[in-house]
């Protein structure tokens, strides 16, 4: 049902100087003397790894995978395996936790992309929402990537923030085009529940007529400045979109390493466990296996039925939708066969249209694309 010509492997750090108040990742800002423990116990895992498919993706997030000291993430760079010359490697980043050594072990490590955390630009927002990091310190980092050679860098803005006013969203957008990253993420603002977030705020924190202006003008935006939209959330120059989450959205082949990581390898998914004591027994007293057999508890097969909805609710992600015939190659049917009823009505209701055998929603099928997603999975 894949392709699996190449993989790509996630990395999971799962430390941070703070956890912001809407953050609800597998992620930890109070377990430094934890850390020395996990690197071993992720090396070790990472050593088990011995697959003759090439690698030409590689994610490392978090967390905040810089938090970490240099020497941790030298040795970090030192235990992957080898990849193809052009593979993507991305390293996330929070501003501050960058200094001149890490990123030099960054780019002699072969980390040719970096995505840095903004989400925006005026402090009391930033207040608002957890963040300690000043603008100015985003700016010192971003122009040090640059000086260091570093011409991939992604920015993680938000949107329909507490308190946020479309002034102040534009603002945003217009101080970072400046910059001319090479890829903007722009996404708005989810609460989540058990967060401090949705403690002080609820799940109602921007009307949804505010969060759709928001993301309208940003796209409008974005792409008068010369950025292309090939995601929902996902802009970029020409050339530069991220490889790595492409593999997400077309089903392909990926492994997971790290506390919590999944791992897909075109007809299977499984996870690593989401307990840090039982993952470092596991990797540094119990050697297990991180790859998939019939006595993991968490390996989830994945049925025919399942694989067309994610074909067709993952590919209508991105802007230039599902192939037609990329989805009768995959499973001896078309979708139309499938979903026939479904792509008729969302048609008829302008959310979804038909171009050059392709499948992809309208630019309204984006604002209510979970409606959309939703009748696949039904």
């Amino acid at each position: 049902m894949t392709s699996k010509s190449s993989n790509g492997l996630y990395i999971h750090i799962p430390f941070c100087a703070a956890k912001c108040d809407y953050c609800d990742f597998l992620s930890f800002a109070d377990k430094q003397n934890q850390w020395t423990s996990y690197k071993d116990a992720l090396i070790a895992e990472l050593s088990k790894y011995n697959s003759n498919i090439p690698i030409d993706t590689i994610y490392i997030g978090g967390g905040t995978p810089t938090v970490w000291p240099a020497s941790f993430l030298s040795e970090l760079f030192q235990a992957l395996p080898p990849t193809l010359s052009n593979a993507e490697i991305t390293c996330e980043a929070n501003p501050g936790t960058l200094t001149a050594e890490k990123i030099s072990v960054l780019s002699s490590g072969g980390v040719n992309r970096i995505s840095l955390g903004l989400q925006a630009c005026q402090p009391r927002l930033l207040e608002n929402i957890g963040r300690q990091t000043a603008y100015e310190t985003f700016l010192e980092n971003f122009y040090e990537l640059r000086r260091a050679g570093f011409n991939n860098i992604n920015i993680d803005i938000m949107f329909a923030l507490p308190h946020q006013k479309l002034a102040d969203w534009e603002e945003t957008l217009h101080h970072i085009v400046v910059l001319k990253p090479e890829h903007i993420s722009a996404y708005a603002l989810t609460p989540e529940e058990n967060t401090p977030l949705w403690s002080s705020y609820g799940e109602n924190i921007c009307d949804e007529e505010t969060d759709r202006l928001m993301y309208h003008r940003c796209k409008a935006f974005l792409q008068e400045c010369g950025y292309i939209q090939y995601e929902l959330s996902n802009f970029c120059k020409p050339g530069y979109e991220s490889r790595h989450n492409l593999r997400y959205w077309t089903r392909k082949p990926y492994l997971g390493f790290g506390l919590g990581a999944h791992s897909f390898d075109g007809q299977v998914r499984w996870h690593n466990t989401t307990d840090l004591q039982l993952y470092l027994v596991d990797n540094l007293v119990n050697n297990k296996t991180p790859f998939p057999d019939q006595t993991r508890h968490d390996r989830m097969p994945i049925t025919k039925a399942e694989a067309m909805a994610e074909f067709m609710f993952l590919g209508l992600r991105m802007t230039n939708g599902v192939s037609v015939t990329a989805f009768l190659e995959a499973f001896d049917q078309w979708p139309h066969e499938v979903y026939g009823p479904w792509i008729s009505q969302m048609k008829t209701d302008s959310l979804l249209q038909e171009k050059d055998e392709h499948i992809f929603l309208t630019d309204y099928g984006m604002d209510l694309a979970n409606r959309v997603m939703a009748g696949f999975l039904e």
